[in-house]
């Protein structure tokens, strides 16, 4: 079987026009922007370059591969109709003129037997029948994804129209991911029977829509068609207290669900919680539970506690952004004791920083032995609250996750420092905006020498300078599986970066390195671009706000192409004159370079 991916080898530039997305009124405005920030890392719209069709053939005349990536759609017509899985990622020349309808013509000659299709971050523009066109004939398809398409964006109303009764004629879908693409009420009233005929759906992902109620309710008389349906994701949908009652009915039809996420939803109201509670208790299989920012608050926290019980397999449970405060934090205990194989829980940005609800916080984590990750960014700790913590800490032997980012009251490292250091499978550590400096590094950077399971270490926007970063260079010298380290917005300086380059340069692993804002300038960059070849998986190296000349950046081009998997390049702010000849280098040599002149 052949996987296919067809998407842009181009130059990747920031997108400064504001996002409809960005006009949404939502209710706990803080995590969707957060939310909505970490997708558009990813969608960031692209520039079209001239393909290189003779490129392409070179490279991939075998048919044996299992998977090829191309540059345009005219590579996509030369390749044999075996393929199975095909993704147009960012193809901005599908929104051309007569590519979209060409495209459509080559399934048809091609008799195309696809399985699995990816349009996401395509701004399909008011191209609605010619999609539907190129969808309706794949009567195989079990996982259909368009995200970011601009279904409903302005003038695109037909879009949906259009779509629709090709969507019911894909009898064999089990997945369908229509995120991010302003679907109101009136489009689900339009989707939903044809969402009916989609009896055999696993998954089904509307995020970051504006349903609304009325949206939630016109899907939720089609939700129990769906039996067979393990994942549910309506977060970021304007969903009130009505939305959430029409949901919680048709969950009981649901009871081979395991993942549901409503974040963002409204929890205010006593009945929408019951109504809510009601429906979990007849959801034995659940094992992933999202109600981040949904102003749970004291009551709705306590009424959670009879749902908990009744869901024996629940694994992962988000809680942030709730309003819990020292009134609700005294039933925490309650609903974490009553979830036996609890690995995932995130308390981040509720007011945990005072006695009394660090007292409930820590009998929580130690009624949760079996923890793997925990996240507590932004909870208002202190130095005292985090002596505490590390004491509950010492007990969760299986941590591999930990975030207590953006706690900036923490003077005293010294007991989490001791603590980090017993906690062997620790995979993933962040403590970005913590306070840490040149004079309390020694505290805790010393600890990360004993964590050999390593992978993702964050640590920005602290005052690490050249003696904190002597000490963390040292540390992380013990360390030899990392992917991901982000030391940017600290003052390194030219000291800072050559310590770390050379505690780096055995990271084989590493595939993503943020050294943006670090005060790196070419001496910086003459010892990165000795280590940076020693990357063989290297992705993503991010060096704004760095004060480079072109003799930095003359220094750094040979090695970056050296690294065969590096996929972006961020040089944003790096000097007019440096920026731009990293960005021609890269370009030239196809890869991707995001650079910004500075501002």
């Amino acid at each position: 079987m052949l996987s296919f991916k067809l998407s842009q080898n181009t130059l990747a530039r920031r997108n400064n026009s504001t996002s409809a997305l960005a006009r949404h009124s939502i209710r706990g405005r803080s995590l969707a922007d957060e939310q909505r920030g970490e997708a558009r890392k990813q969608v960031l719209p692209v520039e079209n370059m001239q393909s290189d069709r003779q490129d392409f053939i070179a490279a991939g005349k075998s048919v044996e591969q299992t998977e090829v990536t191309c540059t345009s759609f005219s590579q996509f017509v030369t390749r044999p109709a075996s393929f199975r899985h095909l993704k147009l990622i960012r193809c901005n020349e599908l929104t051309k003129a007569g590519y979209l309808e060409d495209l459509v013509t080559a399934f048809e000659d091609r008799d195309c037997k696809i399985t699995s299709l990816d349009l996401s971050c395509n701004n399909f523009g008011a191209a609605g029948g010619a999609l539907a066109s190129m969808i309706r004939p794949q009567k195989l398809l079990r996982k259909l994804t368009l995200s970011w398409t601009n279904l409903c964006g302005y003038r695109n109303a037909r879009n949906v129209a259009a779509l629709a009764p090709a969507l019911s004629e894909l009898r064999s879908l089990e997945s369908l991911d229509i995120t991010f693409n302003e679907l109101g009420p009136k489009s689900m009233v339009t989707l939903a029977p044809s969402l009916q005929c989609l009896t055999g759906l696993r998954e089904l992902s509307l995020n970051c829509n504006e349903l609304g109620d009325r949206g939630v309710s016109e899907l939720s008389r089609v939700l129990p068609y769906m039996r067979d349906l393990r994942v549910l994701d309506l977060g970021l949908n304007d969903m009130g207290g009505d939305g959430v009652k029409s949901l919680a009915c048709a969950l009981t039809s649901l009871q081979r669900l395991e993942c549901l996420r409503i974040v963002s939803s409204d929890l205010t109201s006593s009945t929408s919680v019951e109504a809510l509670v009601s429906a979990l208790r007849n959801l034995p299989h659940l094992s992933v539970l999202n109600l981040g920012s949904c102003a749970i608050g004291h009551n709705g926290l306590k009424a959670l506690i009879p749902a908990m019980e009744a869901l024996p397999e629940l694994m992962d449970l988000d809680l942030s952004y709730n309003q819990l405060g020292e009134s609700a934090s005294k039933w925490i205990p309650a609903v974490i004791s009553s979830l036996p194989k609890l690995k995932t829980l995130n308390l981040s940005h509720n007011n945990l920083g005072n006695s009394t609800t660090l007292q409930n916080l820590v009998l929580a984590l130690k009624a949760a032995p079996h923890l793997h990750s925990l996240g507590l960014q932004c909870c208002g700790l202190n130095h005292y609250d985090m002596n505490a913590v590390a004491l509950a800490l010492d007990s969760l032997d299986g941590l591999e996750t930990l975030d207590i980012s953006c706690n900036y009251e923490i003077a005293d490292w010294r007991p989490l420092g001791s603590v980090l250091a017993g906690r062997s499978k620790l995979t993933e550590l962040r403590m970005s905006h913590i306070g840490i400096n040149d004079d309390n590094s020694s505290h805790l950077f010393p600890a990360l020498a004993a964590l050999p399971s390593l992978q993702k270490l964050y640590l920005s926007g602290n005052a690490i300078g050249a003696v904190g970063s002597e000490i963390l260079s040292s540390s992380l010298a013990a360390v030899s599986g990392l992917y991901e380290l982000d030391v940017s917005h600290n003052p390194l300086g030219e000291v800072g970066i050559v310590n770390l380059s050379s505690s780096i340069q055995h990271q084989w692993k590493l595939k993503s390195l943020d050294l943006g804002y670090s005060g790196m300038a070419d001496i910086g960059a003459k010892h990165l671009a000795k280590v940076v070849p020693g990357f063989p998986e290297l992705k993503q190296l991010r060096l704004g706000g760095n004060d480079m000349s072109t003799v930095g950046a003359l220094h750094l081009i040979p090695s970056l192409m050296a690294c065969p998997q590096l996929e972006e390049v961020l040089c944003t702010d790096t000097g007019d004159k440096a920026g731009k000849l990293l960005e021609t280098a890269l370009r030239i040599h196809r890869r991707h370079c995001t650079c910004l002149p500075p501002n």
